[in-house]
Parts: C-alpha cells; structure tokens; sequence
C-alpha cells in the first residue's frame, strides 16, 4: 500500500510539475507575435527615420541628454531580438503552438542577421559622418535587399497569430 501511495504521488507531482512548465496559449502568442512589434518598421521608412532622428539619452549623473549612436540604436535592437529568440527557442513546444514559435524564430534569425551586417554598416556611415547621398543610397539599397523578405516572414507571422488568437479567443485588436 505505501509503495502504491508512493507511486501515485510522484504521479500527481510530475503531472503538475508538467502542466506548470508549458505555457498558456496567451504566454506562446505574446512571445512569439506581440514581440513582433518591435521589429515592425524594419527595412522600411520608419527604421530610416529613427536613425536619421536618434533617440536622446541621458549621460551618467550630468541629468545632459545627449544623442545615441546610430550603432547604440540597432545594438538595442540586437539585444531586444535576441533576448525574443532566446525565449522563444527555450519555450517547450506544442502542435498547436509550433507554427507561430518556428515562423518567429525564423523572422527574429533573419532580422539579426541583417542588423548585425547591413544595418550595423549603416549606422557606422551615420556615426562617421558619412555624406547624406551615401548614407541615403546605402539605405535604399538595404530597403530594396531586405523588405519584401522581411513582410514575407512577419505577414506568415501575423497570419498564424490571427488563426491561433482566433482558436484560443485571445483578444486582439489587429489596427490592421
């Protein structure tokens, strides 16, 4: 009887101990779509004007703003897609939830790969100087390079958030 008894609690514990480690329908679509959002403006128009027009940081204890470097800009991307890939690789997976983790994965992989080369390129030419034309060329030429592969992975993105929203009624105002 007490081997039985044993048995049964280990049973309840690793069923509970299971069930507490796979996420909530809502927690697999705020990591996997919602984060999305971040990178919404990439290769396109409003990447262009938050380099052209940096955000303002404050320095240390001197309450000065100063601007932040175009390559401070797009580090804080990096680091922002990364940590997203990070959690969503590490996120246990389910059939149901499986489209929406791997379509993300694979937008936030193409997203870094392109910030750490072309956009960082970018920056470098904002930060040193560069003239206008050549920053304004090199911009367009990663634009026409990077945004309809870009759109390609976030609609499949959004287009598998509507259906799994949908599925579990998670509500979600598209603006779209």
């Amino acid at each position: 009887m007490k081997k039985v008894s044993s048995f049964l609690l280990m049973f309840y514990c690793s069923v509970f101990i299971i069930s507490c480690s796979t996420p909530t329908p809502e927690k697999y679509f705020d990591v996997a779509v919602l984060n999305a959002n971040m990178v919404v403006g990439f290769a396109n128009n409003a990447l262009s004007r938050e380099l052209e027009m940096p955000s303002m940081k404050m320095m240390g204890s001197s309450d000065e703003p100063v601007l932040m470097t175009r390559q401070e800009i797009i580090e804080n991307k990096i680091s922002f897609s990364e940590k997203v890939l990070d959690d969503l690789k590490s996120m246990s997976r389910t059939s149901d939830a499986n489209d929406i983790v791997t379509t993300s994965i694979a937008m936030h992989e193409f997203v870094i790969g392109v910030y750490e080369t072309d956009y960082m390129e970018l920056a470098k030419l904002y930060d040193e100087g560069a003239p206008k034309e050549k920053i304004a060329a090199f911009d367009q030429a990663l634009k026409d390079k990077h945004a309809s592969m870009f759109e390609l992975h976030y609609d499949n993105l959004i287009r598998g958030g509507k259906l799994y929203a949908s599925k579990h009624t998670i509500a979600v105002n598209w603006a779209m």
